[in-house]
């Protein structure tokens, strides 16, 4: 428990909007009774510190995604490609967007097309399905749902050091689920 405190630290030291959403998502997924608490000060964490600038933000962000979504049904299937010039062929194209596309589930639309967007959203949803047994299990689950989520706003999982992290956890969930099943064989 104290280390949460630590993590939760960090975030409150980033100023970033999605890491709080990762952090309110990781403590609603790890203990639910919490969120009556945790969603009124996620919602005032943004408006506190967001401000104008958090509006702004977000219609900026709501044009860029719109400008590729309309991009994605010119190559629905398998997308732009993820060449470095996939994104400036596409608004060259289809229109200005914000210099990044600030959303990694967009960026998967984008670059790999829908079909791929839908099979990374049910191994998601195969992960949060599965019941937890140990606190490793839940801590990893936790984590990997709560990044699945930032990526919704920010090209998270786009970092190299992000990504990474994500397959040590995808990783140990994955140990984790194999220690289970085979207890319970």
């Amino acid at each position: 428990p104290w280390a949460s405190l630590l993590c939760l630290g960090l975030v409150a030291c980033s100023g970033k909007f999605a890491a709080w959403i990762g952090a309110g998502v990781a403590i609603i997924l790890t203990k639910p009774r919490w969120a009556w608490v945790v969603v009124p000060v996620s919602l005032l964490v943004a408006c506190r510190f967001g401000g104008a600038s958090f509006w702004l933000s977000v219609h900026q962000r709501l044009d860029t995604w719109w400008t590729a979504l309309r991009a994605t049904g010119a190559h629905p299937w398998v997308g732009w490609g993820f060449s470095p010039m996939a994104v400036p062929s596409m608004q060259q194209q289809y229109g200005h967007v914000l210099p990044s596309l600030h959303s990694d589930w967009l960026l998967l639309a984008v670059c790999g097309g829908w079909p791929l967007v839908i099979l990374t959203g049910v191994l998601l949803w195969q992960i949060a399905r599965t019941p937890s047994r140990t606190t490793w299990q839940t801590a990893t689950k936790a984590s990997l749902l709560a990044i699945a989520f930032m990526s919704a706003m920010q090209t998270v999982v786009s970092h190299p050091r992000i990504a990474g992290l994500m397959v040590v956890m995808l990783a140990w969930w994955w140990v984790e689920r194999d220690q289970q099943l085979k207890e319970c064989a």
